[in-house]
């Protein structure tokens, strides 16, 4: 059965040959779309293409650029590994049952301060996040504690205060 595609890929063949374009330009045109053939065009591309070849007003040609991650389901498994670690050190609230409380301007904070790249998590690549990931557990390695972590001491607001009287022994009785 013939597609869509399959339909565009021959009207693009069909006018090539009765245009007489040799392989040079054809190499060209494609180049100006940044693909090498016709098959790695989108339809999009090709209904372009095609238009111009007619004769048709259609614009500049438009360049689709692939995305720079592409499985996104690795990259989401890296900054959720980065959020667990963060987590057991109190930047990431977990609450029961999830989905965790992510308070990302803080967690945004810490990651531009102690990653590499300065970037949000949510720009990162995934080597930059692979890097973090280094730096994350060599902090750990080293007995990193973020202060508030649950695994770090913390300060008892609520204990009742204390006063200390500090004396020096002196000469003068006037004084002590």
């Amino acid at each position: 059965m013939k597609t869509y595609r399959d339909g565009l890929l021959g009207r693009l063949h069909k006018l090539i040959r009765e245009r007489g374009i040799d392989d040079d330009t054809k190499r060209e045109m494609y180049a100006s779309y940044g693909v090498t053939t016709a098959a790695d065009m989108t339809d999009y591309q090709l209904g372009h293409l095609c238009s111009r070849l007619e004769g048709r007003e259609v614009g500049p040609a438009p360049v689709i650029r692939p995305r720079q991650d592409t499985d996104r389901e690795t990259r989401g498994k890296k900054i959720s590994t980065i959020l667990n670690i963060l987590a057991r050190h109190g930047i990431v609230e977990r609450k029961e049952p999830l989905p965790a409380v992510v308070r990302f301007a803080e967690v945004n904070d810490f990651v531009r301060r102690y990653s590499r790249c300065h970037k949000p998590l949510s720009f990162m690549t995934p080597e930059e996040l692979d890097a973090f990931h280094k730096v994350l557990r060599a902090m750990e390695a080293r007995g990193w504690k973020f202060a508030g972590s649950p695994a770090s001491p913390t300060t008892d607001h609520n204990a009742a205060p204390a006063v200390v009287f500090v004396t020096t022994p002196n000469d003068n009785p006037i004084i002590n």
